[in-house]
């Protein structure tokens, strides 16, 4: 296994690292181990970035859909912001503004 030494950690983060750390039974080694091992693990953006624009998404729901579902799950209005959207003349794209309340 490789040894990776870090230097110059804030305080607060690794108290915060350690407390986490028992918290998981497990030592501050074996926790960050883990914590790493799951960050190595995950897509980059650019990966997820890749793969979903490379999906067929042809057969899901038009932006209308989207927006008409989003309109009715909303039921008070922000009371700090408004919108505003804008379809194209196949409903698949959305123009979106937000604008605060005056």
């Amino acid at each position: 296994m490789a040894r990776l030494y870090i230097r110059d950690v804030p305080e607060p983060v690794a108290e915060s690292l350690k407390e986490r750390a028992a918290e998981a039974c497990l030592s501050l080694s074996a926790y960050v181990a883990r914590e790493l091992a799951d960050i190595a693990a995950r897509p980059t953006n650019a990966e997820t970035v890749k793969r979903l624009k490379s999906r067929d998404r042809s057969q899901g729901p038009s932006t209308a859909d989207i927006l008409d579902a989003l309109q009715g799950s909303i039921h008070a209005p922000h009371p700090l912001y408004t919108c505003d959207a804008k379809l194209d003349g196949g409903g698949h794209h959305a123009d979106v503004q937000v604008f605060p309340r005056r």
